[in-house]
Protein backbone atom coordinates (compact mmCIF):
# COMPACT_ATOMS: atom_id res chain seq x y z
CA UNK A 1 0.00 0.00 0.00
CA UNK A 2 1.32 3.43 -0.87
CA UNK A 3 -0.53 6.57 0.13
CA UNK A 4 -4.26 6.01 -0.17
CA UNK A 5 -4.59 3.60 -3.07
CA UNK A 6 -3.98 -0.06 -3.76
CA UNK A 7 -1.28 -1.10 -6.24
CA UNK A 8 -1.78 -4.33 -8.19
CA UNK A 9 1.77 -5.30 -9.11
CA UNK A 10 0.78 -8.54 -10.83
CA UNK A 11 -1.46 -6.97 -13.46
CA UNK A 12 -0.29 -6.63 -17.08
CA UNK A 13 -1.61 -3.32 -18.30
CA UNK A 14 -3.04 -3.12 -21.81
CA UNK A 15 -2.67 -0.27 -24.22
CA UNK A 16 -5.67 2.02 -24.51
CA UNK A 17 -5.83 2.39 -28.28
CA UNK A 18 -8.82 0.58 -29.77
CA UNK A 19 -9.18 -0.39 -33.42
CA UNK A 20 -11.95 1.21 -35.43
CA UNK A 21 -13.56 -2.18 -36.10
CA UNK A 22 -14.12 -2.93 -32.42
CA UNK A 23 -17.85 -2.85 -31.63
CA UNK A 24 -19.26 -1.46 -28.40
CA UNK A 25 -22.49 -2.11 -26.49
CA UNK A 26 -25.30 0.14 -27.70
CA UNK A 27 -28.75 0.56 -26.14
CA UNK A 28 -29.97 -2.90 -25.14
CA UNK A 29 -32.81 -4.25 -27.29
CA UNK A 30 -33.34 -7.68 -25.78
CA UNK A 31 -31.85 -10.87 -24.43
CA UNK A 32 -32.12 -14.64 -24.51
CA UNK A 33 -31.72 -17.05 -21.62
CA UNK A 34 -29.19 -19.84 -22.11
CA UNK A 35 -28.02 -22.84 -20.11
CA UNK A 36 -25.48 -21.91 -17.44
CA UNK A 37 -21.98 -21.92 -18.98
CA UNK A 38 -23.21 -22.16 -22.58
CA UNK A 39 -20.52 -21.41 -25.19
CA UNK A 40 -19.80 -21.90 -28.87
CA UNK A 41 -17.41 -20.78 -31.59
CA UNK A 42 -17.78 -17.38 -33.20
CA UNK A 43 -18.50 -19.07 -36.53
CA UNK A 44 -21.44 -21.00 -35.05
CA UNK A 45 -22.81 -18.05 -33.08
CA UNK A 46 -23.02 -16.08 -36.33
CA UNK A 47 -25.45 -18.66 -37.73
CA UNK A 48 -29.19 -18.35 -37.07
CA UNK A 49 -29.41 -22.14 -37.45
CA UNK A 50 -27.33 -22.50 -34.27
CA UNK A 51 -30.03 -20.73 -32.27
CA UNK A 52 -32.91 -22.41 -34.11
CA UNK A 53 -31.42 -25.75 -33.11
CA UNK A 54 -30.82 -24.61 -29.51
CA UNK A 55 -34.42 -23.40 -29.18
CA UNK A 56 -35.62 -26.91 -30.09
CA UNK A 57 -33.06 -28.74 -27.93
CA UNK A 58 -33.76 -30.70 -24.76
CA UNK A 59 -34.69 -28.61 -21.72
CA UNK A 60 -31.22 -28.56 -20.15
CA UNK A 61 -29.64 -27.44 -23.44
CA UNK A 62 -32.36 -25.08 -24.65
CA UNK A 63 -32.14 -21.35 -25.34
CA UNK A 64 -35.20 -19.21 -24.61
CA UNK A 65 -35.71 -15.91 -26.46
CA UNK A 66 -37.53 -13.32 -24.34
CA UNK A 67 -39.80 -10.53 -25.63
CA UNK A 68 -38.22 -7.20 -26.65
CA UNK A 69 -37.57 -4.83 -23.77
CA UNK A 70 -39.34 -1.51 -23.20
CA UNK A 71 -36.66 0.03 -21.00
CA UNK A 72 -33.78 -0.80 -18.70
CA UNK A 73 -32.78 0.45 -15.25
CA UNK A 74 -29.22 0.00 -14.01
CA UNK A 75 -29.55 -0.97 -10.34
CA UNK A 76 -25.90 -1.93 -9.95
CA UNK A 77 -24.26 -1.51 -6.56
CA UNK A 78 -21.71 1.21 -6.07
CA UNK A 79 -18.02 0.46 -5.64
CA UNK A 80 -17.17 -0.23 -2.00
CA UNK A 81 -14.35 1.66 -0.26
CA UNK A 82 -13.13 1.59 3.31
CA UNK A 83 -12.54 4.94 4.91
CA UNK A 84 -9.15 5.09 6.68
CA UNK A 85 -7.29 7.82 8.48
CA UNK A 86 -5.05 8.45 5.47
CA UNK A 87 -7.79 8.13 2.84
CA UNK A 88 -10.02 5.61 1.14
CA UNK A 89 -9.05 2.02 0.42
CA UNK A 90 -10.69 0.11 -2.43
CA UNK A 91 -12.55 -2.98 -1.16
CA UNK A 92 -14.59 -4.34 -4.06
CA UNK A 93 -16.73 -3.47 -7.03
CA UNK A 94 -20.43 -3.66 -6.44
CA UNK A 95 -22.66 -6.23 -8.15
CA UNK A 96 -23.93 -5.58 -11.68
CA UNK A 97 -27.73 -5.62 -11.46
CA UNK A 98 -29.91 -4.82 -14.47
CA UNK A 99 -33.68 -4.50 -14.40
CA UNK A 100 -35.70 -4.76 -17.61
CA UNK A 101 -39.32 -3.91 -18.33
CA UNK A 102 -40.79 -6.17 -21.03
CA UNK A 103 -44.08 -5.79 -22.87
CA UNK A 104 -46.18 -8.53 -21.34
CA UNK A 105 -49.53 -10.04 -20.48
CA UNK A 106 -50.74 -12.63 -18.01
CA UNK A 107 -49.92 -15.36 -20.55
CA UNK A 108 -46.42 -14.08 -21.20
CA UNK A 109 -45.76 -13.49 -17.52
CA UNK A 110 -46.82 -17.04 -16.64
CA UNK A 111 -44.30 -18.43 -19.13
CA UNK A 112 -41.48 -16.12 -18.06
CA UNK A 113 -42.18 -16.69 -14.35
CA UNK A 114 -41.24 -20.36 -14.79
CA UNK A 115 -37.65 -19.22 -15.45
CA UNK A 116 -37.40 -17.16 -12.25
CA UNK A 117 -34.66 -18.22 -9.80
CA UNK A 118 -33.32 -20.85 -12.20
CA UNK A 119 -29.58 -21.25 -12.83
CA UNK A 120 -28.90 -19.78 -16.25
CA UNK A 121 -26.86 -17.44 -18.39
CA UNK A 122 -27.85 -14.59 -20.68
CA UNK A 123 -26.86 -13.31 -24.11
CA UNK A 124 -27.69 -9.63 -24.52
CA UNK A 125 -28.15 -7.93 -27.87
CA UNK A 126 -28.33 -4.22 -28.60
CA UNK A 127 -30.28 -2.07 -31.03
CA UNK A 128 -27.48 -2.52 -33.59
CA UNK A 129 -28.11 -6.29 -33.47
CA UNK A 130 -24.78 -7.05 -31.82
CA UNK A 131 -24.57 -10.09 -29.52
CA UNK A 132 -22.84 -9.45 -26.20
CA UNK A 133 -21.14 -12.16 -24.21
CA UNK A 134 -17.82 -13.09 -22.63
CA UNK A 135 -14.66 -14.34 -24.33
CA UNK A 136 -13.22 -17.49 -22.78
CA UNK A 137 -10.72 -19.95 -24.29
CA UNK A 138 -11.36 -18.54 -27.74
CA UNK A 139 -15.10 -19.12 -27.50
CA UNK A 140 -18.13 -16.86 -27.23
CA UNK A 141 -19.63 -17.59 -23.83
CA UNK A 142 -22.89 -16.65 -22.19
CA UNK A 143 -22.91 -14.18 -19.28
CA UNK A 144 -23.53 -16.42 -16.27
CA UNK A 145 -26.04 -15.05 -13.80
CA UNK A 146 -25.95 -15.23 -10.04
CA UNK A 147 -29.66 -14.54 -9.93
CA UNK A 148 -32.50 -14.19 -12.43
CA UNK A 149 -35.79 -12.94 -11.01
CA UNK A 150 -39.11 -12.37 -12.74
CA UNK A 151 -40.80 -9.85 -10.49
CA UNK A 152 -44.46 -9.11 -9.87
CA UNK A 153 -46.60 -8.42 -12.96
CA UNK A 154 -47.14 -4.70 -13.50
CA UNK A 155 -50.76 -4.20 -14.56
CA UNK A 156 -52.14 -1.76 -17.11
CA UNK A 157 -53.22 1.36 -15.20
CA UNK A 158 -55.43 2.74 -17.97
CA UNK A 159 -53.31 5.86 -18.27
CA UNK A 160 -50.84 4.85 -20.91
CA UNK A 161 -48.87 2.29 -18.90
CA UNK A 162 -49.40 -1.08 -20.53
CA UNK A 163 -49.11 -4.39 -18.71
CA UNK A 164 -45.46 -5.34 -18.44
CA UNK A 165 -43.11 -7.68 -16.61
CA UNK A 166 -40.10 -6.56 -14.60
CA UNK A 167 -37.05 -8.82 -14.75
CA UNK A 168 -33.87 -8.37 -12.72
CA UNK A 169 -30.60 -10.15 -13.38
CA UNK A 170 -27.43 -10.16 -11.31
CA UNK A 171 -24.16 -10.95 -13.10
CA UNK A 172 -22.23 -13.74 -11.42
CA UNK A 173 -18.85 -12.34 -12.46
CA UNK A 174 -19.02 -8.64 -13.38
CA UNK A 175 -15.22 -8.59 -13.66
CA UNK A 176 -15.36 -11.07 -16.56
CA UNK A 177 -18.00 -8.94 -18.31
CA UNK A 178 -15.72 -5.90 -18.01
CA UNK A 179 -12.37 -7.50 -18.82
CA UNK A 180 -13.25 -10.24 -21.36
CA UNK A 181 -15.72 -8.69 -23.80
CA UNK A 182 -17.03 -10.77 -26.69
CA UNK A 183 -19.11 -8.84 -29.23
CA UNK A 184 -20.42 -10.36 -32.46
CA UNK A 185 -21.63 -7.87 -35.05
CA UNK A 186 -22.54 -7.97 -38.72
CA UNK A 187 -25.17 -10.71 -38.33
CA UNK A 188 -27.26 -11.50 -41.40
CA UNK A 189 -30.32 -12.17 -39.24
CA UNK A 190 -32.08 -10.28 -36.46
CA UNK A 191 -31.73 -11.51 -32.88
CA UNK A 192 -35.17 -10.03 -32.19
CA UNK A 193 -36.64 -12.36 -34.80
CA UNK A 194 -35.97 -15.49 -32.72
CA UNK A 195 -39.18 -17.11 -31.47
CA UNK A 196 -39.51 -19.48 -28.55
CA UNK A 197 -41.47 -22.70 -28.77
CA UNK A 198 -45.25 -22.70 -28.34
CA UNK A 199 -46.55 -24.96 -25.57
CA UNK A 200 -49.33 -27.23 -26.79
CA UNK A 201 -51.86 -29.14 -24.70
CA UNK A 202 -53.13 -32.32 -26.38
CA UNK A 203 -56.46 -33.78 -25.38
CA UNK A 204 -58.35 -36.69 -26.95
CA UNK A 205 -61.89 -35.42 -27.45
CA UNK A 206 -63.44 -38.12 -29.61
CA UNK A 207 -62.84 -41.54 -31.07
CA UNK A 208 -64.70 -43.79 -33.43
CA UNK A 209 -66.35 -47.04 -32.21
CA UNK A 210 -64.05 -49.19 -34.32
CA UNK A 211 -61.01 -47.13 -33.33
CA UNK A 212 -59.95 -46.72 -36.94
CA UNK A 213 -59.63 -43.00 -36.28
CA UNK A 214 -59.03 -40.64 -33.36
CA UNK A 215 -59.75 -36.95 -33.09
CA UNK A 216 -57.58 -34.71 -30.91
CA UNK A 217 -57.74 -31.05 -30.12
CA UNK A 218 -54.72 -28.90 -29.33
CA UNK A 219 -55.05 -25.77 -27.19
CA UNK A 220 -52.04 -23.50 -27.34
CA UNK A 221 -50.58 -20.93 -24.99
CA UNK A 222 -48.14 -18.86 -26.97
CA UNK A 223 -46.30 -16.18 -25.00
CA UNK A 224 -49.05 -13.59 -25.03
CA UNK A 225 -51.63 -15.36 -27.18
CA UNK A 226 -54.21 -18.09 -26.68
CA UNK A 227 -55.36 -19.64 -29.91
CA UNK A 228 -55.82 -22.98 -31.58
CA UNK A 229 -52.71 -24.06 -33.50
CA UNK A 230 -54.32 -26.68 -35.68
CA UNK A 231 -56.70 -24.24 -37.34
CA UNK A 232 -56.25 -21.56 -39.99
CA UNK A 233 -54.06 -19.36 -37.77
CA UNK A 234 -51.01 -21.57 -38.06
CA UNK A 235 -49.52 -24.54 -39.85
CA UNK A 236 -51.49 -27.81 -39.51
CA UNK A 237 -49.94 -30.79 -37.81
CA UNK A 238 -48.82 -33.60 -40.10
CA UNK A 239 -48.00 -37.29 -40.03
CA UNK A 240 -44.47 -36.46 -38.92
CA UNK A 241 -45.61 -34.51 -35.84
CA UNK A 242 -47.70 -37.02 -33.88
CA UNK A 243 -46.77 -40.30 -32.24
CA UNK A 244 -48.99 -42.95 -30.63
CA UNK A 245 -47.47 -45.48 -28.22
CA UNK A 246 -48.91 -48.48 -26.41
CA UNK A 247 -48.46 -49.24 -22.70
CA UNK A 248 -45.09 -50.83 -23.40
CA UNK A 249 -43.85 -47.67 -25.13
CA UNK A 250 -43.93 -49.18 -28.62
CA UNK A 251 -44.70 -46.69 -31.40
CA UNK A 252 -47.84 -47.54 -33.40
CA UNK A 253 -48.36 -47.08 -37.11
CA UNK A 254 -50.37 -44.01 -38.14
CA UNK A 255 -51.94 -44.10 -41.58
CA UNK A 256 -52.66 -40.39 -41.96
CA UNK A 257 -53.16 -37.14 -40.09
CA UNK A 258 -55.41 -34.32 -41.24
CA UNK A 259 -56.16 -31.12 -39.34
CA UNK A 260 -58.91 -28.56 -39.73
CA UNK A 261 -60.74 -26.07 -37.51
CA UNK A 262 -58.78 -26.87 -34.39
CA UNK A 263 -58.78 -30.66 -34.49
CA UNK A 264 -56.39 -33.20 -35.92
CA UNK A 265 -57.90 -36.48 -37.08
CA UNK A 266 -55.50 -39.40 -36.79
CA UNK A 267 -56.29 -42.51 -38.82
CA UNK A 268 -54.87 -45.68 -37.31
CA UNK A 269 -55.87 -49.23 -36.39
CA UNK A 270 -55.25 -50.37 -32.82
CA UNK A 271 -55.86 -53.47 -30.77
CA UNK A 272 -57.37 -53.43 -27.27
CA UNK A 273 -55.22 -51.70 -24.70
CA UNK A 274 -54.09 -48.35 -23.28
CA UNK A 275 -52.32 -45.82 -25.49
CA UNK A 276 -50.88 -42.32 -25.41
CA UNK A 277 -50.89 -39.73 -28.16
CA UNK A 278 -48.35 -36.93 -28.22
CA UNK A 279 -46.16 -34.71 -30.37
CA UNK A 280 -42.63 -35.83 -31.10
CA UNK A 281 -39.82 -33.90 -29.44
CA UNK A 282 -39.57 -30.39 -30.97
CA UNK A 283 -36.41 -31.15 -32.95
CA UNK A 284 -38.03 -34.25 -34.46
CA UNK A 285 -41.28 -32.63 -35.56
CA UNK A 286 -41.93 -31.72 -39.18
CA UNK A 287 -43.94 -28.66 -38.11
CA UNK A 288 -41.42 -26.62 -36.15
CA UNK A 289 -42.08 -24.29 -33.24
CA UNK A 290 -44.20 -26.41 -30.91
CA UNK A 291 -43.72 -28.55 -27.81
CA UNK A 292 -46.30 -30.72 -26.11
CA UNK A 293 -46.73 -30.16 -22.39
CA UNK A 294 -47.77 -33.78 -21.96
CA UNK A 295 -49.34 -36.76 -23.66
CA UNK A 296 -53.02 -37.67 -23.63
CA UNK A 297 -54.06 -41.24 -22.84
CA UNK A 298 -56.97 -43.29 -24.12
CA UNK A 299 -58.13 -46.89 -23.95
CA UNK A 300 -59.20 -49.23 -26.73
CA UNK A 301 -61.57 -51.93 -25.48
Amino acid sequence: MSGNFYVNCAAKRKNTGIGNRCQDLGPIAGFMITPYGWSDTEENVRLKSTFDTAIQADDDERIYPFPPILNMTNNSEETVYQELALGRLFVKNGKTILQFALKSSRYKHEAMKSHSLQQCGVIIFDQQNRLQGIKEDGLFKTINLQEFVVEKLQLNDGAGVATHSLISMVFEDPEAFETSPAVISGLEWSANSLEGLIDVNIDVVADTPALTGLSITCAVDKMGDAFNPVGPTTEPVTLGDIVIKNAAGVTQTITSVTSENGTAVIVTTLTAGTYTVNFYDPADMVTKGYESIGSASFTVS
